[in-house]
């Protein structure tokens, strides 16, 4: 299955304007395709729509075939052949809102629920922008701009009918986009974006779902947006996605056979990358982004089933500091479903959506006997008290987790910082050395160096533990942290 990324940039087809004849013969194509998809002939009118598409139409008409065949695939069922003629056409025309919203459901449909939730966003972003602009003149019931026939077919309700009442508007946009009309002038259908907002709203359940079910923690809900916050603390990144599908990977293979699911000792140095679909390294294997599964519609639907959290994991009943949480927290959130005892942190203004995802999930994270606390740190001027809790041995950190923490060289000196007043105030305590597993995609490579080099010369020399070719992603583990994920898959004590 190619990965919305991979699907395909649009077709040379209206890269260029074709001559008035070609021009015409193209509207004549569109409006004969027209007729059919609104006869439910959609494998009949797609080819005629190909057609007119090779008769390279201007872009803009170009878009408004691409549109057009992306509703008959989609009421023929070929969702991911929907996802890259939507996509084509939101390429030639980036603010056409009816390509916008094709886009959006299309990409649901093929179970890309996150590309799914951006294209419905842009769509009602420009929607409400149209509206501001236009007033209530520019206001519009459903019927409007529709035959009577369309309108009828659109409350019907079945994709198919649906499919087929906007053809006859697409039809309409084709020849409109010959005549210049900006799709900003288009009139805003009120009806049209109250369905898009509830299809939103019901993508972002989804998506807070989908993810769990992906790394192994049915019922995890992840909090990708939070009130108005954005921004890359609002995203989950893939480090962050691989780090904790590692972590519930040992747990489960902990459980089954006492092991973990990598111990191996790449050096960071190590130039191996591991091949195929998924990465490797010298003992595991992990599914790479680009896999089916990573993007799979039945990962994300929402039965919403809480499955009790594998054990088995090392990080159970271990007292464990993340750093870099971001909103989502996905990283101590899974730790914490696994028994241990989290201290998430990042910088004050993340930290109200690092509660509520928190909070999303304090049930699983009870249910596990794990606790999860958050709490803001910053690198620059970290907490001391934070880093070296007061106590005996046993009331330190014995972990230190963090996934795509740095991508600015300004950063990282910070960061090695933190990571090491923290190892120290462990070892001042008499506890036994602190536990690193950080995940990192390579980006910068002087970003890359300073990183590893820095934590090397602060004696926390990193290795390569597990890596994802998909995503180029790497965790990478200090020897504590080795020697307890060798310890748990011989099935001893680290």
């Amino acid at each position: 299955m190619p990965s919305p990324a991979d699907s395909g940039a649009a077709r040379p087809a209206g890269a260029t304007a074709g001559d008035a004849n070609h021009t015409q013969e193209a509207a004549r194509l569109a409006a004969a395709g027209a007729d059919l998809a609104a006869e439910g002939q959609f494998a009949a009118a797609a080819a005629i729509f190909q057609q007119a598409l090779a008769l390279g139409p201007a872009p803009a008409a170009a878009a408004a075939l691409h549109e057009m065949l992306a509703q008959c695939r989609m009421a023929e069922g070929e969702d991911e052949a929907a996802y890259e003629e939507a996509t084509a056409a939101v390429q030639l025309r980036s603010r056409w809102r009816a390509a916008l919203l094709t886009l959006g459901r299309a990409a649901r449909n093929a179970g890309w629920l996150r590309e799914a939730a951006a294209a419905l966003e842009s769509y009602l972003q420009g929607a409400a922008a149209a509206a501001e602009v236009a007033g209530p003149a520019g206001l519009r019931g459903a019927a409007t701009g529709r035959s009577a026939a369309e309108t009828a077919a659109a409350a019907a309700g079945t994709a198919a009918q649906e499919a087929a009442a906007t053809q006859g508007v697409a039809a309409a946009a084709c020849s409109a986009a010959e005549t210049g009309e900006d799709e900003e002038n288009e009139a805003v259908d009120e009806e049209e974006v109250a369905s898009a907002r509830q299809e939103l709203e019901e993508l972002r359940s989804l998506r807070q779902l989908q993810l769990g079910h992906q790394l192994g923690l049915p019922g995890l809900r992840v909090l990708e947006q939070h009130g108005s916050a954005t921004g890359p603390g609002s995203v989950v990144w893939e480090a962050g996605a691989l780090l904790a599908w590692f972590l519930v990977q040992q747990a489960r293979d902990g459980a089954r056979s006492g092991g973990s699911s990598c111990a191996c000792e790449q050096p960071a140095c190590s130039s191996g990358s591991g091949t195929g679909d998924g990465a490797s390294c010298a003992v595991c294997t992990v599914p790479g982004s680009g896999s089916s599964a990573s993007r799979s519609a039945s990962g994300g639907s929402g039965c919403g089933a809480r499955a009790a959290p594998p054990t088995g994991s090392v990080l159970c009943g271990a007292r464990v500091l993340e750093l870099g949480s971001g909103g989502t927290a996905l990283v101590g959130i899974a730790a914490a479903c696994l028994g241990a005892h989290v201290v998430a942190t990042d910088l004050p203004e993340v930290l109200p959506q690092l509660q509520a995802a928190a909070a999303l999930n304090a049930g699983m994270v009870t249910a596990a006997a794990g606790s999860l606390r958050c709490t803001p740190l910053d690198w620059a001027a970290p907490n001391s008290a934070l880093l070296a809790p007061p106590g005996s041995a046993s009331d330190q950190y014995a972990w230190l987790l963090g996934a795509d923490l740095v991508y600015s060289l300004a950063h990282v000196q910070p960061l090695v910082e933190t990571i090491a007043a923290a190892a120290a105030a462990v070892a001042a305590a008499g506890a036994p050395p602190l536990r690193l597993l950080v995940a990192h995609k390579p980006r910068h490579e002087d970003v890359d160096v300073a990183l590893l080099g820095g934590l090397c010369s602060a004696g926390l020399p990193l290795r390569a533990v597990a890596r994802d070719a998909g995503s180029r992603c790497t965790i990478y583990a200090n020897e504590a942290a080795a020697a307890a994920l060798r310890a748990a898959k011989q099935g001893g004590a680290a």
